[in-house]
């Protein structure tokens, strides 16, 4: 049985990564070479590429007699890398309560940016003096150089995109999210055989600013307020309501009144109330 053969020009070309391999056939009955199978495997062996199988070039030549204009068709193919992903905030569902919506617009355009920094640990070592008694009572302390190591935490900021993307109200001591640790690139590989390094981002941290803090994969409200959320990160802008509290002396003898104010927006507590919790 005759191999199947196509009249034209052909040219091979890589991509740039060397993850793609394909053939450029153009049509020319007149003045084009005959291509078969095992003419086109001359030309991809002779580029060093390996693993084309010879049905993958038979089906080739079938798409290039059909051809009536010029064609392309892959023959091969690598692995790309995939990229890693940064550390991610799921944010929880919480429920802003209703009289606070009305506020929500002028306090997030109000605050001022958000002040991020990157925490890094450093190792620190010191040298004092120890003075220690001398062998017999008359003798003098000896003196003797000490060296300590310690812990210093260094804070160094951190310029990121400052637009906030969304914003909601949380009570204090709260858990507002699950922080979803950074995911590592996959390295790929050329057609050739050539890994290709993974994709990384420089910095894959998740950042938080005052008013929330980390705690075991969990991002925690240390006061009441409106979480911004922007890429990356997310900070709290202060905003509660005003809080009494009425309770009586360890002597039973006066009632006293603990307030706490709140966002100066918000009305104070309606003194008729208090009065009537008084009774």
């Amino acid at each position: 049985m005759a191999s199947q053969t196509a009249r034209g020009t052909v040219r091979l070309n890589v991509d740039e990564l060397g993850l793609e391999v394909t053939l450029r056939f153009t049509p020319d009955p007149e003045g084009g070479a005959d291509w078969t199978a095992d003419s086109l495997g001359k030309i991809v062996s002779d580029a060093r590429i390996n693993s084309v199988s010879s049905r993958i070039l038979s089906d080739a030549v079938g798409k290039f007699q059909e051809a009536k204009a010029p064609v392309s068709v892959i023959i091969a193919q690598g692995q790309a890398p995939s990229s890693g992903a940064p550390e991610e905030a799921k944010w929880l569902p919480l429920e802003t309560p209703p009289e606070f919506i009305p506020f929500q617009a002028a306090v997030i355009s109000e605050a001022p940016s958000p002040q991020l920094f990157r925490v890094r640990v450093e190792r620190v070592t010191r040298e004092r003096i120890v003075k220690k008694p001398g062998l017999l009572p008359f003798l003098p302390p000896k003196e003797e150089k000490v060296s300590e190591t310690e812990k210093v935490e260094r804070r160094d900021p951190v310029t990121l995109d400052g637009r906030v993307q969304r914003s909601f109200w949380a009570p204090a001591d709260t858990c507002v999210a699950q922080l979803m640790a950074a995911k590592t690139g996959k390295p790929g590989k050329n057609i050739y055989g050539k890994v290709i390094p993974a994709i990384q981002d420089d910095d894959t941290a998740f950042y938080l600013g005052s008013g929330l803090e980390r705690e075991k994969g969990e991002i925690l409200t240390r006061a009441a307020g409106w979480v911004r959320v922007g890429t990356q990160w997310a900070d709290l802008v202060p905003f509660a309501k005003h809080v009494f509290n009425l309770r009586i002396s360890g002597d039973g003898t006066t009632l006293l009144l603990d307030f706490t104010p709140g966002d100066k927006r918000l009305p104070f507590p309606d003194v008729g109330t208090i009065l009537q919790e008084a009774k």
